[in-house]
């Protein structure tokens, strides 16, 4: 048998969302739950003028961001773990991101 123009559709009940992940080595996690350092999320948008929104996951914890600058900034000390950290994105609108950044200062 010879089976031509097949057409494959998936649907999925689930959507993938982008994730990232970061490394707090132990002596900057002891800093930061000493009060003595604090950890940031930054991202910059394409876009200056529309819409983003949607929530963002650092490790359990959620929070929802909605802004129409061209950056949002968040500081997450109070989210993150020693060790292996994970942010995950889920848009709610649609947007490009220039760059993702977890800095401490």
């Amino acid at each position: 048998y010879n089976i031509e123009e097949v057409e494959v559709s998936i649907k999925s009940k689930t959507k993938d969302y982008p994730s990232f992940s970061f490394d707090i080595d132990s002596d900057l996690y002891n800093e930061i739950i000493a009060g003595e350092k604090d950890v940031y999320l930054r991202m910059s948008f394409a876009d200056v003028t529309s819409e983003k929104s949607g929530t963002i996951l650092v490790q359990e914890y959620s929070f929802n961001f909605d802004t129409e600058s061209d950056s949002y900034e968040k500081k997450i000390s109070s989210y993150i773990d020693d060790g292996a950290n994970t942010i995950t994105l889920q848009a709610t609108a649609d947007f490009e991101i220039d760059n993702l950044k977890v800095y401490v200062n």
